[in-house]
């Protein structure tokens, strides 16, 4: 009897022993080798490069998207919603009237040539919404007042263009004051960059001579 359980004994621990080994060896069979290591980090740095480029790709077609958006927006103030005030206007007057709606026509026509110009040299300089309002207002202000110094049949040729570019240097001071030098600067830049290939902004045309007066000085 006690053979027999002695034998049970030796055959119960060498099955557990078996048993236990062959788990060591599981998990040692479990344990990733160098390279699948490697192969796993390379995989991560792959999948990682991927989202950052679908991060990116996602972020250029936003921008785009925005571009498309303004430039569709500013065309549609240069054509389409221009000549649909014109065709309503045209509707609406008769012969006795094509004087004074001729004037209200170049009238209307400037101020969209105004407005386009501004939005292009602000958006060009990187001027903020908030920023630009106020500048368009400076602007505006000193616009009206070199009118009022051109229309002045008693001034000389000569004490108008020297008022012309104090009117200018006061305008810039008041625009500093609002954004800043640097980006002040950026805006005269933008400014004169924009006069050079456009010709439609005849209000501001009176800061291009200003500035000329400035520089010969």
């Amino acid at each position: 009897m006690k053979k027999i359980l002695l034998t049970s004994l030796v055959v119960a621990m060498g099955f557990f022993a078996a048993e236990a080994q062959t788990k060591k060896k599981s998990k040692k069979a479990k344990q990733p080798t160098a390279e699948q290591k490697q192969k796993a980090a390379l995989a991560k740095l792959e999948n990682d490069r991927q989202a950052k480029f679908e991060t990116m790709r996602l972020e250029r077609l936003e921008a785009d998207s925005m571009r498309l958006a303004d430039e569709s927006k500013e065309e549609f103030v240069k054509d389409s919603l221009r000549q649909d005030w014109k065709a309503k206007r045209l509707a609406e007057v008769d012969s006795t009237n094509k004087v004074n709606w001729t004037k209200t026509v170049g009238d209307k026509e400037a101020w969209y040539d105004h407005e386009r110009s501004q939005n292009a040299i602000l958006k060009s300089a990187g001027v903020a919404d908030v920023q630009g309002r106020k500048v368009k207002a400076i602007n505006e202000q000193y616009n009206d007042r070199a009118k009022a110094v051109k229309l002045d049949s008693t001034l000389s040729q000569e004490q108008v263009t020297t008022q012309l570019a104090s009117i200018n240097d006061e305008r810039r001071a008041k625009i500093k004051e609002v954004v800043g030098s640097s980006k002040e600067r950026k805006l005269e830049k933008a400014r004169k960059s924009y006069s050079k290939k456009n010709n439609d902004d005849h209000d501001a045309k009176w800061i291009n001579d200003a500035a000329m007066v400035k520089k010969e000085k």
